[in-house]
């Protein structure tokens, strides 16, 4: 049941992503931003966190890629988890509309407040730290634990930077919401 569970949220995660990547298209909006630290390490962190998700579905695929057996609660802990990420992920997907960027945004934007934004400054980059979480439990692997760690380290880079661009971007907006909204929970 869990197997089921994980590979249909992350078939609707995917199907938001691409969605909203053809809706961005269609309203002349580019769906990648400029990268906010080197763009070696930009793309070493997006495929270091890609591969960890890759442990995820292929063991929720009953392709087995744990170094051990997964005991059934610690794949319902990480069910959990990964619902809950997917969570934070879809409404920030939501909330940010055609303003969704992989990387700094080329052209004028507004500042995200409202919505999951009261709970996070950061909800996209939670979710997808929390997909690492996941599949860490949901597929325990010294592999996969590297490259979740290699990916949640670089991406927290990534949103020290973000954060400076809106900071310069935004100005005492940012700040007066800064003082309200941790970055991450």
């Amino acid at each position: 049941m869990h197997n089921l569970i994980i590979l249909s949220f992350f078939l609707i995660f995917a199907l938001i992503v691409i969605s909203t990547g053809i809706l961005m298209r269609f309203n002349k909006k580019d769906f990648l931003g400029k990268t906010p630290i080197n763009r070696s390490l930009y793309f070493i962190g997006k495929v270091s966190m890609g591969l960890s998700w890759a442990f995820l579905i292929a063991q929720a695929a009953k392709i087995n890629t744990a170094s051990f057996p997964v005991p059934t609660y610690l794949s319902w802990l990480g069910t959990i988890i990964f619902t809950i990420a997917i969570i934070f992920v879809t409404f920030s997907f939501y909330e940010l509309g055609l303003s969704n960027r992989f990387g700094i945004p080329k052209e004028k934007i507004t500042l995200k407040k409202n919505g999951i934004y009261d709970i996070s400054r950061n909800p996209m980059y939670v979710g997808f730290y929390l997909i690492c979480i996941a599949s860490c439990i949901y597929a325990p692997n010294p592999l996969n634990l590297f490259f979740s760690l290699i990916g949640i380290f670089i991406h927290h880079k990534i949103v020290v930077a973000e954060e400076d661009y809106l900071e310069q971007e935004f100005k005492h907006e940012w700040l007066e919401y800064k003082k309200k909204v941790r970055r991450y929970v």
